[in-house]
């Protein structure tokens, strides 16, 4: 159980990283239009917004955060099937197929080995 509440702690820390990111593109889109209602050429508003190094630093959150998102799911499987929760009904806890749902348990299953 210590590893899920270690990933679910790394899962709120990615959240909150993603949301200051997204809160950072929204400022800036709103920048973006200002500059842009003020006639500015394109080429020159993306100059001043430092467009590209907003757009990495987003890219790299939401990677972070999908990865993250990934072992939480990893770990959440792993005690529910130590548990003897079945498949079925572990496609209904996270509230998907139960054929996706049978990947989570074989990714769980894989993931436990390497450890």
């Amino acid at each position: 159980m210590e590893r899920v509440i270690e990933d679910v702690l790394r899962y709120r820390t990615a959240t909150d990283s993603l949301i200051a990111g997204l809160q950072r593109q929204t400022a800036s889109s709103d920048d973006d239009i200002t500059m842009l209602r003020s006639g500015i050429t394109m080429a020159d508003k993306m100059r001043r917004s430092n467009s590209s190094e907003l757009s990495r630093g987003l890219t790299a959150r939401l990677e972070e955060f999908e990865a993250v998102r990934r072992d939480v799911r990893v770990s959440i499987t792993a005690a529910l099937v130590d548990e003897g929760v079945s498949t079925s009904d572990i496609g209904e806890l996270f509230g998907v197929t139960r054929q996706l749902a049978n990947r989570f348990v074989q990714e769980a299953l894989r993931s436990r080995d390497t450890l």
